[in-house]
């Protein structure tokens, strides 16, 4: 019996001691073939160029365990590409060999003492234990990273080209973001392979992950990332024009919906010795975003909600990172998430139409208003031909026209509304009816039941002077509801969009859009439109010039 409890103890050592020839020799490093499928496309590993549009051939760490290789190449977007270990490596073999090595020898001694004549159960016992040692070794051995190997050849798939803006496509800018993701939204998925991965077979229940208490999107990284990727394909428009195109223009509305956060965890064990500075080896991780994006037109009103779900690409992020080093891994896969979105959204808009550009309608029946005497005015009775327009944000100003009820204003002034409400310098209110508005132009038209008011005349000059002394008249602010007059000159004429805009030093402010600007004769030669604000930027007020008020809204005297 004590021979036999000794023969086991030296079969177990001699177990203990032959372990380990698959990780003795299988090698720690492995050459890789990597290519692109995209001509031209750079390859890089960890910010080292090893490809420059040719496929090339790179040995690789095993202890690295995932090496994510990015393709690059003007005009597309990059695309990173793990190569993982996922195979076992042909050495591997010699971890049975291990285990046969021992268990043969056992079976046989299990043999003898079952033929001896003997008690066999502490023979029994002691060859079983030997079995389980060698159990223990080959379950260690097929764990550690040199018994397995990557793939000998590897293409990183086609580049994505950024389909840059067309020329008779919409511009779009950010309007506003928002991160409204509720507690069920968020998803934290773990796989235990990248093969597992690529099939989508996570592990029930949520990841164990480092980054769970780092996962957080603000909106200025949001913002920032879409500005970035909507400028990449040029859909903000950088030449700087001073006047926006009303027709070509498009708002986003962007809300984070739902967060999933994958992450492939190493399966490998891996000792001190090969990474001193990590618990494990680099992980992998990729975050999907579920967006909302209300698509609003110039003057912000929504048209349609559209909803976008991306998965960003792979990234590595060493086990233990710093919380600052893990936020940046976050931000590079949010930025490459948002590029994602954004190239989805535009597929989706130009599918349905929505990007081309479209001229508001203009009406083809013309219009004939009463033209109104030419009187000399006084400069203090100009107020009597204004008034206040009330709308949901406050108030604007309005231009009577006519004597038997026209007026003009801004069109932001008459949205969603075919009633407006207006008010007179006496104080006196009336309801008034759309009848004509022009959304490219910024102007409506109006109709109220009365008669007898006091209006402008409309210019009806195609070239006005500069250096003519002009009012702008209307309210200066909006809280205010008494009109006020505010002296200038025409500083300049600009013709843009097919429109005439004059340029003015009077003062002006939100309130005076709709109102009108008039010469000293009481002829209202435009409509206020708008004010430069910028830094640098002082006394810069424009108007839409009367004739093309009356050729926008198909209107003219009888």
């Amino acid at each position: 019996m004590k021979f036999r409890l000794l023969a086991a103890a030296i079969a177990t050592a001699l177990i203990s001691s032959l372990s380990g020839c698959a990780i003795i020799f299988s090698p720690a490093r492995q050459y890789v073939h990597i290519s692109s499928v995209t001509p031209g496309a750079t390859i890089t590993l960890n910010g080292d160029t090893v490809s420059n549009g040719r496929p090339s051939r790179v040995r690789l760490s095993k202890f690295k365990v995932y090496n994510t290789f990015t393709a690059e190449k003007e005009g597309y977007k990059p695309r990173n590409y793990c190569v993982g270990l996922d195979k076992f490596a042909p050495t591997a073999a010699l971890a049975v060999l291990d285990v046969a090595t021992i268990m043969v020898p056992s079976l046989l001694f299990l043999h003898k003492v079952n033929t001896g004549g003997g008690n066999t159960k502490i023979g029994g016992s002691t060859a079983i234990l030997p079995g389980l040692v060698a159990a223990f070794f080959l379950t260690k051995d097929l764990k550690h990273p040199k018994t397995h190997r990557y793939n000998s050849n590897n293409s990183i798939p086609a580049l994505v080209p950024y389909k840059a803006r067309l020329a008779d496509e919409k511009y779009m800018l950010v309007n506003s973001t928002a991160v409204d993701v509720a507690i069920a939204d968020q998803e934290f998925l773990s796989y235990k392979r990248l093969r597992k991965y690529h099939e989508g077979n996570f592990t029930e229940g949520r990841a164990h992950s480092y980054a769970r208490q780092n996962l957080a999107v603000d909106n200025t990284i949001f913002t920032g990332s879409l500005n970035a990727s909507l400028k990449k394909m040029r859909f903000i428009d950088t030449s700087g024009h001073l006047f926006p195109n009303i027709d070509n223009c498009l708002y986003l509305n962007a809300t984070i919906r739902k967060i999933t956060f994958h992450e492939i965890r190493s399966p490998f064990n891996v000792n001190g010795q090969y990474t001193p500075d990590s618990k494990e080896p680099d992980h992998l991780f990729s975050i999907e975003l579920a967006i909302d994006w209300d698509i609003l037109d110039f003057y912000k009103q929504k048209q349609k909600t559209i909803r976008t779900v991306e998965r960003s690409e792979l990234c590595t992020v060493a086990y233990g990172s710093e919380k600052s080093e893990m936020m940046k891994a976050v931000y590079n896969a949010m930025r490459d998430n948002m590029e994602l979105s954004v190239m989805n959204l535009r597929t989706k808009l130009a599918q349905q139409g929505s990007l081309k550009n479209t001229s508001a309608k203009q009406d083809s029946t013309v219009l004939y208003i009463a033209r109104p005497p030419l009187t000399a005015r006084n400069k203090d009775n100009f107020k009597l031909s204004s008034v206040v327009i009330k709308t949901d944000e406050g108030y604007c100003s309005g231009a009577v026209v006519s004597e038997d009820g026209y007026i003009l204003t801004s069109y932001h002034a008459t949205l969603n509304t075919r009633i407006v409400t207006v008010m007179f310098s006496d104080s006196t209110v009336e309801e008034a009816e759309v009848v004509r508005k022009n959304a490219s132009a910024d102007v409506a038209l109006l109709k109220i039941k009365r008669s007898g008011l006091i209006p402008f005349v409309l210019s009806e000059e195609t070239d006005p002077e500069v250096g003519e002394d002009v009012w702008a008249v209307g309210i200066a602010v909006s809280i205010s509801k008494e009109a006020s007059l505010s002296h200038g000159i025409i500083s300049g004429v600009r013709k843009t969009n097919d429109m005439i805009m004059l340029q003015t030093d009077a003062s002006l402010n939100a309130a005076n859009s709709g109102g009108a600007l008039v010469n000293d004769k009481g002829v209202a030669v435009g409509l206020v439109s708008m004010k430069l604000i910028g830094r640098g930027v002082e006394g810069m007020g424009f108007a839409l010039s009367a004739h093309d008020v009356m050729r926008r809204l198909n209107i003219k005297y009888k």
